[in-house]
């Protein structure tokens, strides 16, 4: 009989259960237990299993390593309690043989000794131990004798080595390699007395098989068995046994049940229930049917593991799937590179610290392969954002020092961090509740559980072959097969889009959602349509890879376009197929507006009151919620890409523009709120929760960048929270310190704290969640009700969401989550703009019409109608400009600028025609009292500020040259540059891009005015010169400059040198010095000049106007103390690759100082001090050109003349920098003892240390010589 194989459900890791602290206990040696020369018993592996115990219901999991062949690992969990933090780990006198088992003490019935433990090791000699309660146990506890039975098996046998060994309370049943079978009743009689060792009767031939059997319960009525050939483990056989007990114990092998071959992965573990077999292999885990149905083909059920998973997100399951990354990301910051190695890395950071990812014994080794070495404490003290900075900082380093870039810095570190995933967390066994079906998966340092997939998951996961029978995933949604053809179609276009982009795609737009990107889902859409349309960018296909030549980059930019070409042609057929097939494109768009529905977030009324979820049964809940709502948000995302693509290329596919109006007013908006739906969801499920603060609520709400009318709605929630403070929450101080302990960790996201509030405000607290293990059913209805309360809440309404995220957000202010709510914000904005275009179109009906002038001004107050103050007019024009500015003013008022913008625009259109006639309005303004001139002015004003509020510079920028009201339009003209630069935008008027039309010398003088007036961060004369070049098309020389300057900024030449330094045209800015200044004046802006070359090597923030006006007042290299303490903390906070971008300007300013450099260095009045510069040097970490300095310096003044012995002590009597000498040995040995770089630093302390007693040396000879050479 055959079988065929889908895809069933998934692993769920159970999250912290790999941060668990072992308390070590042993058990004594004794004569029996000293080791064999040979091994009797199957040697140590890697194996785990449990045992469930009903009273009270508990988990009992044991794990044996191949790497501590002498200990054996215990956990003992409950369903409704908190995965326990601590576990036993015993320690035997031999190594273990892989077998274990965990009863209750049905023998003494002893309260103090509740479970019995069997154990065997390797020699042969079982062991029975009494255990206590598993957390009473302290490190260092050895076994009392009385609580330990020691049995060498291999004293009483002669039947070859032991091959299989299974138990049950009292009875240990071992098989040997001859095919015998002993029974020892250990625990239940005495080693020596009858009955003791009991012979099972070989009958029937199964003494030949019985050298393989599996591990399994065989005592009592063993029904089913599973027996295996051994030699190849190429196929699993299942046979029936009967078991008789008369005069003697009879075994007897029915025919074969099953065969199962094992076509691919390595068998780890097999388990049997009463109707199915379970087989663990290291390629996930698959269920049989026993009770077969009548059917020719069996199906098989997969389960998947999570290392694919983890191989997606971490861009290792495939080449293509980083280089998709490096092609999109350059793609989307073409005109800002700087931008798109801080995305990369939020993406890498955010993905390895997600729940289910994250597993802190392999990214502890993973940072140890960098010689990055922690404490136990110190390393579990470290919280998300601790992480985030180690990870950081370490990239970075390897960005500054070895020859790639960030991006494959990130890809060799999740390389390696996918490894140790793998060589740590290997599957090593499984366990089955039979009661409630619930089935989990023994990790070596982890516990997970299975679940079955949603329906969407089966039709994301399945072939496209499978799409025919789309009523098996669910999808009962249509009475007409012909439009199940038609969504079937759509689905292959739809995963043909998927296909193209990879699985990146997704991961980037959600990132631009809710992490702290520069760059907004609304310019990731079209970037990813282009890509569709015309492949990568030039840049993007040509990006540079390590170890790969031109010819191959241009290989990969000729595939890209062919592959390019291939999907427009597939897609063009599959779209025109799809036409065909439906007749219509409105036929096409109603299918998919009804699967629109399917994408929806369930919505359940329900009562928490009834079930509560907590302990191992929340963890499980918010990882499954994690991975559902990845896959409902990566779906709904897919289906907007190719609606978008539809409205792209609807010339081409003969779209009307009823369809294509269709596609942009009603389905993508429809679409755009369920994918903020299901962000939110995974927002909250994979988010790390905020480190709880003692700052209150006004200060961090005050730090919200969010948007008015959010921030007036917080505020009333200020006195709310006053009250429900952690004293709602009836807890007692440890559990406080327990939950303050949790916030902040990668492990606890912000759903716990959600959880935590459904069970404080449940009503009944008597009802706990159950008490076993969630089965795979269980763990899909879980996240149903859950994300069901975050949308719907408890009511359901279809109305609730928006009012409802009030109440989470109030939830998570309330525990300090203020980052959350900050990030929460933005991500309401697709619906926030269906509402918007909902209210504008709500407003332009309301005008259109007969009669809409007068029934609009007879609404009164009462119904809430604002009062136009218009009371009437003949000219229908005039009634439209003067309703378009007031509905203006309405959306202005409620900070929603692009329903304004719309309004100023509808209003433009109507003034001509409105000023055309001759009727005046009895109340109101009169609309010929004003000029067209100036009303347009003042609306195109408007849509000016409007869209430079929503940051359409573009757009702003031609609502300023469509102005005619010169005044107006300078006074926007002077704002828009003002807000480009503080957005850091300037490359749009300098770009070339922009039409002056007349407008050059404003936009220069504009310019000109800001650097001399605002000075706002140096940079504007280095706009002016850039526009100019750009302008009057010639590079500017030094003849250039200096008209320059007579024109502009004559009276500021030391304004336009500290704009050259920051430009790094040194050379220019020395030859403005020396034009412009002379004597005192041309040494103290010398010293200026270098300072600021100083401060640029060192990339912190010490370049802020305060130090820089610190160092413009005294006027020297030197810095204060204040100053350089500051400058000094900040440089801890430096990530290494913004130290490295200093590393030619280091080059560089040695190069001018070389040329000015004096043999005595003195510190006197304005003079330079090479003092400076080494404290510089040390500070940064350039330790290196510090130590030479300091060797440059000191053989120059060795080398003076003994007659100028004076001259040589009196420098060093004022600069030698003691302490910053000894901060630099200090950091030399650091570096020395943690193993980083440690050749070179043993050189540079070498160097050093001669140095200074060569100095110490000549300071003792100069002391001696000083009184002769006075005289």
């Amino acid at each position: 009989m055959g079988s065929r194989s889908t895809l069933a459900g998934m692993e769920v890791p159970v999250i912290g259960s790999d941060s668990v602290k072992w308390v070590e206990v042993s058990v004594p040696s004794s004569s029996s237990s000293t080791a064999a020369s040979l091994p009797f018993a199957p040697l140590t592996g890697d194996y785990a299993s449990s045992t469930v115990i009903e009273d009270p219901l508990t988990y009992h999991i044991w794990r044996i390593h191949r790497t501590l062949p002498r200990a054996l690992e215990l956990l003992e969990i409950s369903a409704n309690k908190e995965f326990p933090t601590t576990g036993l780990r015993i320690t035997f006198p031999d190594a273990l043989s892989p077998f274990a088992f965990v009863c209750q003490n049905e023998i003494t019935e002893s309260p103090r000794h509740p479970y019995l433990l069997y154990a065997l090791t390797i020699s042969g000699v079982a062991y029975l131990l009494k255990l206590r309660d598993i957390y009473t146990y302290a490190s260092g506890f050895v076994f009392l004798l009385d609580e330990l039975l020691e049995f060498n098996i291999q004293a009483y046998s002669n039947h070859g080595a032991i091959t299989t060994v299974t138990a049950t309370a009292g009875c240990l049943v071992v098989g040997f390699n001859d095919g015998s079978v002993s029974c020892f009743q250990l625990g239940f009689l005495d080693q020596s007395a009858p009955g003791f060792v009991h012979e099972l009767q070989d009958d029937l031939g199964i003494g030949r098989l019985w050298g393989i059997i599996s591990r399994g319960r065989i005592v009592g009525a063993v029904q089913y068995l599973l027996i295996s050939k051994e030699v190849s483990l190429e196929m699993i056989s299942v046979y029936g046994l009967r078991c008789s007990f008369s005069d003697r114990t009879v075994l007897s092998l029915e025919p074969s049940v099953e065969n199962m071959a094992l076509e691919e992965g390595r068998c780890i573990d097999v388990k049997i229930t009463s109707d199915k077999i379970w087989i663990l292999k290291d390629t996930g885990l698959v269920s049989h049917n026993l009770i077969h149905p009548t059917v020719e083909m069996e199906e098989e059920k997969c389960y998947a593991l999570q290392e694919d998973f983890i191989a997606d997100q971490l861009f290792q399951s495939s080449e293509q799937s980083f280089a998709d990354l490096l092609g999109i990301t350059h793609s989307l910051f073409s005109s800002g590179k700087d931008h798109t190695m801080p995305f990369v890395s939020s993406i890498f950071l955010s993905r390895l610290l997600c729940p289910g990812i994250y597993n802190h014994i392999a990214l502890r080794a993973t940072l140890l392969d960098y010689n990055r070495h922690w404490t136990d404490s110190e390393f579990q003290s470290l919280t998300a954002d601790g992480l985030k900075k180690e990870i950081l900082s370490l990239i970075e380093d390897q960005g500054a020092t070895g020859n790639s870039s960030i991006s494959f810095c990130w890809k060799n570190f999740c390389t390696r961090y996918f490894d140790n995933w793998c060589k740590n967390n290997a599957p090593c066994g499984f366990l089955v509740d039979s009661a409630s079906a619930a089935v989990g998966l023994i990790r070596k340092n982890s516990l997970s559980l299975f679940r079955c997939l949603e329906d969407i998951e089966r039709l994301v996961n399945g072939s496209s072959d499978e799409l025919g029978d789309l009523i098996t995933f669910g999808l009962d949604l249509f009475d007409n097969d012909r439009d199940y053809e038609i969504l079937s179609d759509v689905l292959r276009c739809v995963i043909s889009i998927n296909q193209r982009l990879g699985k990146t795609a997704s991961g980037i737009f959600y990132e631009s959602l809710v992490g702290m990107s520069v760059i907004s889902s609304e310019e990731i859409i079209p970037c990813l349509l282009k890509i569709l349309v015309t492949g990568y960018s030039s840049s993007a296909a040509m990006l540079p890879t390590p170890d790969v030549g031109a010819d191959i980059l241009w290989e990969r930019k000729l595939a890209d376009h062919k592959s390019v070409r291939k999907f427009s042609i597939e897609m063009l057929i599959l779209l025109q197929t799809l036409c065909k097939k439906a007749a219509t494109w409105g036929r096409v768009l109603d299918v998919i507006e009804s699967f629109l529905k399917f994408l929806v977030p369930c919505k359940i009324i329900h009562n928490f009151d009834t079930e509560i979820l907590s302990g191992v049964h929340s963890s499980i809940l918010v990882q499954a919620t994690s991975q559902i709502s990845k896959v409902m948000f990566e779906s709904t995302l897919d289906m907007l890409l190719f609606l978008r693509y539809l409205v792209k290329i609807n010339g081409q596919i003969h779209m009307l523009h009823d369809d294509t109006s269709r596609i942009q007013l009603e389905l993508v908006p429809m679409i755009e709120e369920i994918i903020s739906e299901w962000v939110i969801i995974h927002f909250f499920a994979a988010t790390p929760s905020q480190q709880a603060t003692i700052e209150d609520f006004s200060f961090q709400l005050s730090s919200l960048h969010i948007g008015r009318s959010t921030r007036q709605i917080l505020c009333q929630l200020d006195m709310a929270i006053g009250t429900f403070g952690f004293s709602e929450l009836d807890y007692s101080n440890i559990q406080k310190r327990s939950w303050s302990e949790k916030l902040g960790r990668c492990h606890y996201t912000l759903a716990f704290i959600l959880l935590l509030h459904i069970q404080s405000s449940s009503s009944h607290q008597s009802h706990l969640s159950s008490r076993s293990l969630p089965n795979l059913q269980d763990i899909i209805n879980s996240t149903r009700d859950f994300t069901s309360w975050i949308i719907w809440g408890k009511s359901g309404e279809s109305s609730a969401f928006l009012s409802h995220s009030t109440e989470l957000a109030l939830i998570l202010l309330r525990h300090g989550q203020y980052d959350a709510v900050e990030a929460q914000c933005p991500s309401h904005g697709m619906v926030k703009e269906k509402k918007v275009t909902e209210a504008v179109r709500c407003f332009f009906r309301a005008s259109s019409g007969q009669g809409a002038s007068h029934a609009l001004q007879t609404l009164s107050n009462e119904e809430g109608f604002p009062h136009l103050g218009f009371s009437g007019c003949a000219s229908g024009a005039a009634w439209r400009l003067h309703y378009y500015q007031w509905a203006m003013q309405i959306f202005e008022q409620y900070n929603v600028s692009d329903g304004a913008c719309q309004f100023a625009l509808a209003a433009l259109e109507q003034v001509d025609e409105a000023l055309s006639t001759t009727d005046d309005c009895r109340n109101g303004r009169d609309p010929s009292s004003e000029s067209a001139a100036t009303i347009k002015g003042r609306l195109w004003a408007n849509v000016f500020k409007f869209t430079l509020d929503l940051n359409r510079f573009y757009d702003a920028y031609c609502a300023i040259i469509t102005n005619p009201d010169e005044e107006s339009k300078y006074i926007c003209l002077r704002r828009f540059i003002i807000v480009l630069y503080e957005c850091g935008a300037m490359k749009i008027i300098c770009g070339g891009q922009l039409p002056f039309i007349g407008l050059s010398d404003k936009v220069e003088q504009e310019l000109a005015w800001k650097q001399l007036v605002m000075m706002i961060n140096l940079k504007g004369g280095s706009l002016i010169l850039t526009l100019r070049s750009l302008r009057m098309s010639f590079v500017l020389t030094s003849a250039g400059i200096f008209a320059f300057i007579g024109k502009h900024v004559h009276k500021a030449p030391s304004d336009l040198v500290d704009l050259l330094v920051q430009t790094n045209l040194y050379d220019m800015a020395f030859s403005v010095l020396l034009r412009f200044f002379k004597g005192s004046g041309l040494k103290r802006e010398l010293e200026t000049v270098f300072c600021a070359m100083s401060l640029k090597c060192c990339p912190n923030k010490a370049d802020s106007s305060g130090v820089w006006d610190n160092l413009g007042t005294h006027g020297h290299l030197l810095m204060s103390s204040q100053t350089e303490i500051v400058l000094h903390g900040l440089a801890n906070a430096i990530p290494a690759t913004r130290q490295s971008q200093g590393s030619s300007e280091w080059e560089t300013l040695e190069h001018y100082l070389d040329g000015r450099r004096e043999r005595t260095w003195g510190m006197s009045g304005k003079e330079s001090s090479p003092a400076s510069l080494f404290r510089l040097y040390v500070d940064y970490g350039r330790y290196t050109e510090a130590t030479n300095l300091l060797l440059d310096y000191i053989e120059s003044v060795a080398s003076a003349r003994p007659a100028d012995i004076i001259n040589r002590k009196r420098p060093f009597a004022v600069w030698f920098p003691y302490t910053a000498i000894e901060h630099l040995w200090c950091q030399l040995e650091e570096f020395i003892r943690t193993g980083r770089m440690v050749d070179h630093c043993e050189k540079l302390k070498g160097q050093l240390h001669s140095a200074l007693l060569r100095h110490l040396q000549l300071i003792s000879v100069d002391s001696d010589d000083v009184p002769s050479a006075v005289h």
